[in-house]
């Protein structure tokens, strides 16, 4: 019989798949740099301050949410918030804010104000001269007046005593207006430190969710938005004070951060922001200041902000390198063996147990690189993902073990075609070697076990050809068939079934409570348990497959 043909493995139809695939790897990863665009934007110019349209005098309210880089900050444009920075948050009038709550809780007394008397204030006699000797002269003055006051308890009543009492009336009320020019200064910088104090107790108020961690770094007189003054020339109606906030996830704070991310991905979320006062004078009294940045007033472009996740030119590349891994890892699945075992019957089929192990890797290095980019903690990884793995690793290994060697290194076929026939996966090469085969037992002259042993090649070869026949839905039912049917003969498992069943189950559970929660989900011993027997079964049918349906 004369020697089989050898075809070339290679072909044209296959190195246009594979040329189709490195094209849509490519587009993909232009589709994934436009990001690193955004690296060489120039930053926004700052806009005229006639546009923010501030009205002079207007109540207590937290104006504006910006960067604290005066050049990269855009007043009249939206601002975009993420964790990890440094903000300033302006406020007007808190003076005036501080002085209601404190009329409404009876707390006067408080004013720092009334405690800057003659008899507290000290001045300098060495660099305030002029005011240490007019404070002497005042408190004399005063001692003056004390000692007519009780001379004049000792004088009956009558005209002179009616004079002398006008006297030191007009005397008195003369010595607190020459006081409290004197104090005035004073006692205007105790109320703005006790406002500067006041406001670096304050803290972060986001959706309504306050974070008592997060509190003003300092805080500092601002006067972009207006530069009017009131009727009495002074900006203490029209005051802007900037309070700088470092936005941080904390531990205390983490919750109410995944809260707020959840569900948001990579994209912007429309939120309000105030600031709030926790024990300012009671203790459990939390008082949370008016704000126009609120997305539900529809405020315009420079009060509006929006929350979204971290990112910079380092996420991008590192989404694409991982999304460069995953093309790269399907560009090996079509075009090699790595997802695919060898079957009794010599065919390379789908291995469940590989593409289980394929499965879980992706989801959890994927999930775990975007709990890391949405919120900047690598610690996320816990004992359950850890345990997903070791299942899926032991199930791929126990598949293994399990396989039988010599059937794998003597497959079906073996026996009546070469070793580059066994290979050859070209449907078309196949059914040309029929063919060619075919025509061989037209020919005079072959024994019968010669014609027995052609009808076989011809049976394998078309057999294989039927197995490789091209077009999407070709390879889909193959794939289904490989991962769906124990003994390759196209009849589902519901073992098999089940397994992936409760794979594609466990998987939608597991990203979507890492998308909306920000967070890897615990699964209990019960479900893991139930994971752990729905491999168990796949194995199990496995070998004993293995065992009663051996190929001769």
């Amino acid at each position: 019989m004369p020697k089989p043909i050898t075809p070339n493995p290679a072909s044209q139809s296959a190195g246009g798949r594979r040329a189709k695939l490195l094209l849509v790897a490519v587009l993909a990863l232009l589709a994934l740099g436009i990001p690193f665009i955004s690296i060489f934007r120039k930053p926004a110019k700052e806009g005229p301050k006639d546009d923010l349209h501030v009205v002079p005098g207007g109540p207590p309210t937290v104006m504006q949410m910006r960067a604290t880089d005066r050049a990269a900050r855009a007043e009249n444009s939206p601002y975009v918030l993420s964790l990890n920075q440094d903000v300033y948050v302006d406020v007007r009038s808190p003076g005036i804010w501080l002085l209601q709550l404190m009329n409404a809780l009876g707390k006067q007394d408080l004013d720092s104000r009334s405690k800057v008397t003659l008899d507290t204030v000290v001045f300098d006699p060495v660099t305030e001269k002029d005011e240490y000797a007019q404070l002497q002269a005042l408190r004399e003055q005063r001692e003056t007046i004390r000692i007519g006051r009780q001379e004049l308890e000792t004088m009956p009543d009558g005209r002179e005593k009616t004079v002398r009492a006008g006297e030191l009336a007009a005397r008195e009320a003369a010595l607190n207006k020459d006081v409290d020019q004197l104090l005035l200064n004073r006692r205007s910088a105790a109320w703005d430190q006790f406002l500067k104090d006041t406001l670096e107790r304050s803290c972060l108020v986001v959706n309504g969710r306050v974070f008592p961690d997060l509190n003003a770094q300092f805080g500092y007189d601002w006067h972009e938005y207006s530069e009017h003054k009131n009727t009495k020339g002074e900006y203490d109606h029209d005051q802007y004070v900037a309070l700088r906030f470092k936005i941080l996830l904390t531990e205390d704070n983490k919750p109410q951060w995944l809260e707020l991310l959840g569900g948001t991905g990579f994209a912007r979320k429309p939120i309000n922001v105030s600031v709030a006062m926790v024990d300012l004078f009671e203790r459990g009294n939390t008082e949370i200041m008016p704000t126009a940045i609120n997305p539900s007033n529809n405020p315009p472009e420079w009060q509006r902000v929006s929350l979204k996740a971290s990112t910079d030119w380092l996420t991008w590349f590192l989404l694409e390198c991982f999304f460069l891994l995953f093309l790269v890892f399907l560009y090996y699945a079509f075009a090699t063996k790595v997802l695919r075992d060898m079957a009794p019957d010599g065919l390379w089929r789908l291995s469940l147990a590989r593409c289980q192990m394929a499965f879980w890797f992706f989801i959890v290095a994927g999930c775990y690189i975007f709990l890391w980019i949405v919120t900047g903690d690598y610690r996320t990884l816990t004992t359950q993902e850890l345990l997903l793995l070791s299942l899926s690793s032991a199930t791929g290994l126990g598949a293994f073990l399990i396989t039988d060697e010599s059937d794998a290194a003597a497959p079906r076929g073996s026996g009546v075609l070469t070793k580059e026939e066994l290979s050859l996966e070209n449907p078309e090469k196949l059914q040309t070697l029929a063919l060619s085969e075919q025509d061989i037992q037209k020919r005079a002259g072959l024994t019968e076990a010669e014609i027995l042993r052609s009808q076989e090649r011809v049976a394998e070869l078309e057999r294989r050809a039927a197995y490789y026949k091209k077009g999407w839905r070709s390879a889909l039912r193959r794939s289904l068939n490989d991962l769906l049917s124990e003994s390759n003969d196209g009849r589902p498992s519901f073992h098999r079934f089940q397994m992936i069943g409760w794979n594609l189950a466990f998987g939608v559970i597991f990203v979507r409570a890492v998308y909306y929660k920000l967070a890897m989900p615990e699964f209990s011993s019960d479900q893991l348990l139930l994971m752990g027997i729905s491999n168990g079964t796949y194995l199990g049918f496995k070998w004993s497959a293995g065992k009663t349906n051996k190929l001769p």
